[in-house]
């Protein structure tokens, strides 16, 4: 699953991942562009955390530069 927003950010989840927030928009009243938004934010203020995080469990970082 794909969360985008401008600047071109673009995070892509496991579909587990997506269930998951698709749960939690249920059942908080949030919507998923809500929920997107809030997990892009955290990504941008953690982001050298985030970055361990997601090489720990074995993803990938990929950063690109601009064209």
């Amino acid at each position: 699953m794909i969360h985008e927003r401008e600047p071109r950010l673009i995070i892509y989840v496991s579909e587990e991942i997506h269930k998951k927030l698709k749960v939690l928009s249920a059942s908080s009243g949030l919507t998923m562009g809500m929920l997107s938004d809030a997990f892009i934010n955290y990504v941008l203020r953690n982001k050298e955390l985030t970055r361990r995080l997601i090489e720990d469990m074995g993803g990938r970082w990929i950063e690109q530069e601009e064209t």
